[in-house]
């Protein structure tokens, strides 16, 4: 299942990448934030399937974030920041978990500025 999940991983990864480029270059397009709710849709769904809550929470913080952008023509540099940092995160924790280490430093921390940003 942790193999299984690490390949959905990295798609997740890589879709929200490329969405947060689409959506930076052009804020009034709505299909971006779509995409990068639906990915952090995903992730909050099946992250606590391998135990991994707080990237769970994550998810869940960068969804309700991603949705909030996506009803704003002009997303305040905070939004825009939580989200960019929300995406920063993603590879590490593909390390992480790929290497057994620990959670990335900084999951709490943006987990609290995506909720802040979305509030």
């Amino acid at each position: 299942m942790r193999e299984v999940f690490l390949l959905e991983l990295e798609d997740i990864t890589k879709n929200v990448e490329n969405a947060l480029a689409a959506w930076c270059k052009d804020f009034s397009n709505p299909a971006p934030t779509r995409a990068l709710s639906r990915a952090f849709h995903t992730l909050k769904g099946s992250a606590p399937v391998i135990g991994a809550t707080q990237l769970a929470d994550l998810g869940r913080a960068a969804e309700q974030a991603a949705k909030h952008a996506g009803r704003k023509r002009n997303p305040d540099q905070a939004l825009i920041d939580a989200i960019t940092a929300a995406s920063h995160l993603l590879p590490q924790w593909l390390h992480a978990m790929r290497h057994s280490q620990p959670v990335p430093d900084g999951t709490v921390r943006v987990t609290r500025l995506l909720q802040r940003a979305a509030g």
